[in-house]
């Protein structure tokens, strides 16, 4: 899942969308003997093929999206024969050069387009390539959901808990994460995953990077709501607009959360995250080949471990050789995900929809039926 994708459901599980939702949904309960049996199971079925569908759609976005992290555009150099002497007058002979001509021609980078990408990898990696890495992916979250909720039960509750707790959980399990990007990164090996696993030497070059990724998604949320009570969306709440002007202030000032949410996650969430994975990358072993091209000096600012140096990438200069290009090339992937994460999204609706007009088409008119009797609905 791409890391703007989790920013927005952070910002969505604080505030009271879910609970609208269940409200909403359980404003409809359906009478046993008005679902049938294989309705009941169709729909089932197509809930859960959508579900793995969208992971593996999210995943391979987001092995893209670490890929184009890191990528460093390579360029090309084409060499040209000269011009045929026999072809120039006599008087021209004298200026013509002899050397072949060179010509550098930079090449479009590889993560520019998601298609060119996917197929990559599956040169590089096989069918499954673009779902490479899920294993310490699943390892890193099943354990973040546990350190988290041991943490958040041990420390007293205060506000702004959360960004603390995620912090620790972030910083405790960065060297599980580094593996999960080296192995994304990285050209296919047979090593383990101990024999891949960074040292405690390397463990406090990614540990600080590591919890300030982690915390940036809450932090982004906590502004966004410190944002919405600033600007008075808690007197919203209380009285609900009657008037044209007032729902229209009141569409402006929703706009206004939902943009700083974004403005937050775009510049806090992003360079947070970026910064990390860059870092992690440079802790890759020399001997790893990269899937794309990457600069593993960072423009010269870091020293291999084998001259002398740590091998590391400061945390400032890993945000800085990120150069604009490849930044807006990151953020058209992100705003491309979230296009062919919503067409799922539509399209899956649409497909319950449908499934309910030929299943349980005759259990939900009565439904409603008896909601807009009961006038709950």
């Amino acid at each position: 899942m791409t890391y703007l994708a989790h920013a927005v459901r952070r910002g969505l599980e604080h505030t009271s969308s879910a609970g609208l939702i269940k409200r909403a949904t359980n404003s409809l309960q359906f009478r046993p003997q008005d679902i049938p049996k294989w309705g009941g199971v169709t729909l089932f079925v197509t809930f859960w093929l959508f579900v793995i569908a969208l992971i593996a759609v999210e995943y391979t976005l987001g092995v893209v999206a670490r890929l184009a992290m890191i990528e460093t555009p390579s360029s090309s150099i084409t060499v040209t024969a000269p011009a045929d002497a026999t072809e120039l007058d006599d008087s021209k002979q004298g200026l013509l050069e002899t050397g072949p001509a060179i010509t550098l021609v930079a090449e479009k980078p590889l993560t520019s387009s998601i298609r060119k990408t996917v197929r990559h990898l599956r040169t590089v990696g096989g069918r499954l390539a673009p779902w490479r890495g899920f294993g310490p992916f699943l390892a890193y979250h099943m354990l973040s959901g546990i350190v988290l909720n041991v943490l958040a039960t041990c420390i007293p509750r205060f506000p702004g808990q959360v960004v603390i707790v995620s912090a620790f959980t972030g910083a405790l399990l960065s060297p599980i994460h580094a593996l999960w990007t080296h192995k994304l990164i990285a050209m296919p090996t047979k090593l383990s995953w101990r024999k891949r696993m960074l040292s405690l030497r390397d463990w406090k070059y990614i540990a600080l990077p590591a919890a300030l990724a982690v915390s940036a998604e809450y932090i982004a949320v906590y502004a966004t709501m410190l944002f919405s009570f600033v600007i008075g969306m808690d007197k919203v709440r209380e009285q609900a607009p009657t008037t044209g002007r007032e729902m229209f202030s009141v569409a402006l000032l929703t706009l206004s959360v939902v943009a700083f949410f974004f403005a937050c996650a775009l510049f806090l969430v992003l360079p947070a995250h970026v910064t990390l994975v860059r870092i992690e990358a440079s802790l890759l072993a020399d001997e790893h080949d990269t899937i794309v091209p990457f600069d593993r000096t960072f423009a010269g600012k870091v020293v291999s471990k084998v001259l002398g140096g740590t091998g590391a990438v400061g945390f400032v200069d890993a945000w800085k050789s990120f150069n604009w290009e490849a930044r807006r090339r990151l953020i058209k992937l992100w705003f491309k995900a979230m296009a062919i994460e919503s067409l799922m999204i539509v399209a899956f609706v649409h497909v319950i929809l449908f499934e309910v007009w030929i299943f349980l088409g005759t259990a939900f008119i009565k439904a409603l039926e008896r909601q807009q009797q009961a006038g709950s609905f």
